[in-house]
């Protein structure tokens, strides 16, 4: 499995373009930015993050996990917010799981959820 990580939508945008057709499955985690200490402000994202990095790690090279940091806090919950404008992607709440290329997605506590995790990836 291979991971890459972004910091805004349009670096978002332009690597899904470059890649969807490298890889047979995309998946993107929307998650709050992390600190110096690799801690995110996002509680619901400290839970769900050892439970992604375990289901994924399971996953081949035909996978690519792209981390999409949506900003610290208060740049996420500012209604202005690239990602929450988005109308692609209409993100709410994060974690928000999404499989590239369909409607199916994991939401806040879903994305600590093992086996809901697992079953998005096998959709």
């Amino acid at each position: 499995m291979n991971k890459i990580s972004v910091n805004s939508l349009n670096e978002l945008l332009q690597l899904l373009d470059a890649k969807k057709n490298e890889y047979a499955k995309i998946f993107i985690l929307f998650t709050g930015s992390k600190n110096s200490d690799g801690v995110s402000w996002c509680p619901d994202c400290n839970i769900a993050q050892p439970v992604m990095e375990k289901v994924f790690a399971d996953c081949g090279q035909d996978t690519l996990l792209v981390t999409a940091f949506v900003g610290q806090r208060d740049a996420w919950k500012n209604s202005e917010n690239e990602f929450r404008r988005d109308k692609q992607f209409q993100i709410r709440s994060v974690p928000t799981l999404i499989k590239f290329g369909s409607s199916i997605r994991l939401e806040e506590m879903q994305c600590a959820d093992e086996e809901m995790v697992k079953m998005l990836l096998e959709e």
